[in-house]
């Protein structure tokens, strides 16, 4: 389980905020006019990258595996409302965890190759 939580963890991080959630099917609305003047005024070094001002919860998920499941969750306090599916009238849905078929496929790639191996040993 600790394998497939690192591969789902680094998939969040690295592709899906690359694609600005288009590997998850919902490419993010681009950000505000007013939003990127901001960020430019406070000369944050993502630019104009929907989601990132700081870095903080781009870099902050993390990871609670037992010995049959695993959670993916990020506790910065504003996550919640980027990817929220609540009803909105300012914030946009921006979703970063989306089970979806390259997910899937890791988590199976990783299973497959814990099986094999054991097979292997005699296990």
């Amino acid at each position: 389980m600790q394998k497939i939580a690192k591969e789902l963890v680094s998939y969040v991080e690295g592709e899906v905020f690359e694609s600005q959630g288009g590997v998850l099917g919902r490419v993010w609305p681009a950000v505000k006019p007013d939003t990127m003047r901001r960020k430019s005024r406070l000369r944050v070094v993502s630019g104009t990258q929907t989601l990132v001002a700081s870095g903080k919860m781009r870099s902050n998920f993390k990871s609670d595996v037992g010995n049959k499941s695993l959670r993916i969750f990020n506790p910065t306090a504003y996550f919640k409302y980027h990817n929220s599916t609540e009803p909105r009238s300012k914030m946009p849905y921006r979703p970063m965890l989306l089970v979806n078929d390259v997910m899937e496929r890791k988590v199976y790639a990783i299973v497959k190759r814990d099986i094999e191996l054991k097979i292997s040993r005699g296990m």
